[in-house]
């Protein structure tokens, strides 16, 4: 039976995401038959209705022109904390959160565009028939395009002028209201403790922007002067990860730089995130990570030019913490397989040249993580599971790729190449148990193991003692 809308908040999340379109369609009708909105206050926030009719007349901009205010974070924000602060249960859970944050995204994308001076050609370029959904995707993807350029640069002086960052203040797009520091850090604390709604989502293609809002609360995060260990690093880094792993390969290009960023600005520090979520919630994770690389293994793309292998390796480590943490023994054998999957890739590169001598190393240390940490699993295989995660080192001819990966350690520059001897221990441990092979194995796949493994070991010691 379906849930009864929330007199203030509107339809829970179950509901609004199948209703949300035509809610906003009916209230753009309402708007054009009577001009007006409602505004009047309550509780220090805007009626339902007036969010609703304020996004969808900003999501037709290219038909009834521009109509932000120069206040408008000042009255987002202001509502946002007001909206925090009455309802307790996540900023997702419910159809007004969800309007806000779509605002602000929007207006993340609005700033971005002014500040670069090029609104009023992308408004005049858009056809004016065209429907609200791609007039905002295209909104976000100008939006995204911009702070890519800027980061390009290499220059901080840019990024900030990108976001439009000037004294005294420092607020992010001033000229729609200002987004300030202390908003930064409300926002992500805000959106982290409702992370479990991020990816369905974002598959859905409801949060149109977000990767241009992750971007701004990033460098306002980075900007801000308090010291490092203060700021909400680890926070940002569980939702800037969820995000990669559904973006398209242009947002993650650019969510690899920032999640690459974080990532050592957070082992510099030292710093220990709370990972702790539900099952629900890490399954979901786990199979998303299992998904991002689905369509590379049938030949739709090129994964090493999408899933880099150096932030591949942070989120392997990431996705690796729920399937620790959590009850999730029937999700082991793909998440294993499709990490082990991820270095034959970078494997099959050799088909046409060798591996450029700056890359094997990021090879190594990748390939060493995963061979370590799939090791580590092994203690967390129940009986019923196991014959399916042994099966996967045969299925993925794991001594081959071990031994692919040693071949390609000895021509790296240098007779002792960095990490050698924590590799080869490594490796070893981590695939003791499947080379030895639990009794249900077929004998001669039990002797052909022993054989290719004691190979790879023999190879093993005597590169490291050259």
């Amino acid at each position: 039976m379906e849930a009864r809308p929330h007199a203030k908040w509107g339809p829970n999340f179950s509901n609004y995401i199948d209703v949300h379109d035509k809610r906003l369609k009916e209230a753009y009708k309402d708007y054009v038959s009577s001009r007006e909105i409602t505004s009047v206050m309550h509780d220090g926030l805007l009626p339902l209705a007036t969010l609703e009719t304020l996004l969808i007349v900003g999501e037709r901009m290219h038909e009834i022109g521009y109509q932000h205010g120069n206040s408008s974070f000042t009255v987002l924000m202001r509502t946002m904390r007001q909206y925090v602060k009455l309802n307790k249960v996540g900023i997702f859970e419910h159809y007004y959160g969800y309007l806000l944050i779509r605002h602000i995204m929007r207006t993340v994308c609005i700033g971005i565009l002014i500040e670069a001076n090029v609104l009023g050609r992308f408004l005049n370029d858009l056809d004016p028939n065209l429907d609200p959904v791609e007039a905002s995707s295209a909104l976000a993807d100008v939006a995204l395009d911009l702070l890519g350029q800027a980061l390009a640069t290499k220059d901080v002086a840019q990024v900030g002028e990108s976001l439009g960052l000037r004294p005294p203040a420092y607020d992010a797009f001033q000229c729609v209201g200002g987004l300030s520091f202390d908003d930064a850090d409300f926002l992500i604390i805000t959106i982290w403790k409702n992370r479990r709604r991020l990816i369905p989502l974002t598959e859905l293609g409801l949060l149109p922007g977000f990767p241009a809002l992750l971007f701004t609360l990033c460098q306002l995060t980075r900007f801000a002067q308090k010291p490092e260990r203060d700021k909400k690093w680890t926070q940002l880094q569980d939702v800037m990860f969820r995000s990669y792993l559904v973006g398209i390969p242009d947002e993650q290009e650019i969510m690899r730089h920032l999640c690459l960023t974080i990532d050592q600005i957070i082992e510099k520090l030292n710093l220990v995130g709370n990972a702790s979520t539900d099952d629900e919630d890490a399954r979901m994770l786990v199979k998303t990570y299992i998904k991002m690389y689905d369509s590379i293994w049938i030949g739709e793309d090129d994964l090493a030019s999408i899933v880099r292998l150096d932030v591949a390796s942070i989120i392997f480590r990431f996705v690796y913490s729920f399937v620790t943490s959590t009850r999730l023994v029937d999700c082991i054998a793909g998440f294993a397989q499709t990490s082990l999957k991820r270095i034959w890739l970078e494997i099959d590169q050799e088909r046409d040249k060798e591996t450029p001598i700056k890359e094997r190393g990021g090879i190594r240390i990748y390939s060493a993580d995963v061979f370590y940490y799939i090791g580590q699993l092994w203690d967390r295989v129940p009986p019923q599971y196991e014959r399916d995660f042994s099966w996967i080192f045969w299925e993925l001819d794991a001594t081959a790729l071990l031994g692919r990966v040693v071949l390609m350690i000895t021509r790296e520059e240098g007779n002792n190449p960095e990490f050698w001897e924590n590799f080869r221990k490594d490796s070893q441990g981590g695939l003791r148990h499947a080379m030895g092979g639990p009794a249900h194995r077929a004998t001669e796949l039990k002797h052909s193991s022993s054989s290719d493994w004691i190979k790879v070991q023999i190879t093993s010691v005597k590169d490291a003692a050259k």
